[in-house]
């Protein structure tokens, strides 16, 4: 019997679902569980967004773009929402809340978001729990999903899209590429506890040097959270800044010394011949 604080986080797991009409449709929001611990954040630099989390983040949203990827409702997605946001690895600067959704199925526009956006906090309780179904994700010679792959150059990339509005994080793609980006997040690995794994995502030629998105995961993610709120509070208690570069450069400072002040020191006892 396995115990009761392990929840399962793959192909049949147990997500939330509510149905609620946004502006003038009905949508099928789909959202973790309170108990699921995994949590992300996000981000811009170098005029890209960054989703962020830690390896088993990865995994968990390799399984949420290949379910998604599958969906035959119309007005599906995901929303991924308060516990499960946490502020930024860097700066612990606030994150914005996430949403999935595929292109053939959901188009979030802003009326749809606006109205999101007010009833987030009161959507109440879900109106039941679905098993998330993503098996193929594990079946690497699965022949049904090799026979779908086309051309890198047929993909149709400028439909995967990762930009901001109306207060949320929004990542958009259609079915082959949902499937892809899986098959990448499910492959994520940092082996070291310094190391991180990414990749770009809506990289579609709109004329800009960068690529809308990428997606960041860190072997001590929830470790760097918490280094980058004391950080903050360092900053913020010493000294009041007016330039919020400044103050984030300082954070970033502060971040470095508390993770050296961390780090297990090193003596002649434990250096071998």
């Amino acid at each position: 019997m396995k115990p009761r604080h392990r929840k399962h986080l793959g192909d049949k797991m147990k997500l939330h679902l509510r149905v609620r009409t946004l502006g003038r449709k009905t949508y099928n929001i789909i959202s973790l569980r309170p108990e699921t611990q995994i949590t992300f954040s996000n981000n811009r630099f170098h005029e890209t967004w960054h989703l962020l989390s830690c390896p088993q983040g990865a995994k968990l949203l390799a399984h949420l773009l290949w379910g998604l990827s599958y969906q035959q409702k119309p007005n599906t997605f995901i929303l991924i929402h308060d516990q499960h946001i946490e502020t930024t690895p860097f700066e612990a600067a606030r994150s914005l809340p996430i949403i999935l959704a595929p292109h053939h199925l959901t188009v979030p526009n802003r009326d749809m978001l606006a109205a999101l956006n007010k009833q987030r906090k009161y959507l109440g309780p879900s109106d039941k729990t679905i098993r998330w179904k993503s098996h193929g994700l594990h079946l690497e010679t699965d022949k049904a999903w090799k026979s779908e792959r086309i051309p890198w150059s047929a993909y149709p990339w400028t439909r995967e899209r990762m930009y901001v509005q109306s207060g949320f994080l929004v990542y958009v793609a259609p079915p082959d590429i949902l499937r892809l980006r899986g098959e990448q997040l499910k492959n994520t690995h940092c082996p070291r506890p310094w190391e991180m794994d990414y990749f770009y995502v809506a990289e579609g030629d709109r004329g800009h040097e960068w690529p809308e998105g990428e997606f960041q995961f860190f072997a001590q993610y929830k470790r760097k959270c918490s280094i980058a709120r004391q950080a903050r509070r360092d900053v913020i208690e010493r000294c009041s800044m007016d330039h919020p570069q400044e103050q984030q450069q300082a954070i970033w400072k502060q971040a470095e010394a508390i993770t050296q002040r961390l780090q297990p020191k090193t003596t002649d006892d434990n250096i071998p011949n």
